[in-house]
């Protein structure tokens, strides 16, 4: 398998990454199979929507303020 390769801009910004296609491959499937566990998880599916409902309700903090809460 190559390596992965980092591309920057004029100015050092890191812009993009290039991954050998065998190490894609093998992420897309890892990928695959997460998201199709989750879909398949009625009580983690539940989670996820009361999160969102959550979100637009405007029920969110910011990490600083957590970090705070948690004395972090």
């Amino acid at each position: 398998m190559g390596s992965i390769q980092f591309v920057r801009d004029e100015n050092g910004n890191l812009t993009g990454v290039l991954v050998p296609i065998d190490l894609w491959n093998i992420l897309k499937e890892e990928i695959r199979e997460e998201t199709e566990e989750i879909l398949n998880n009625p009580e983690l599916m539940k989670a996820i929507k009361a999160s969102e409902a959550d979100i637009k309700a405007g029920k969110t903090t910011t990490l600083d303020s957590l970090e705070t809460e948690l004395g972090l």
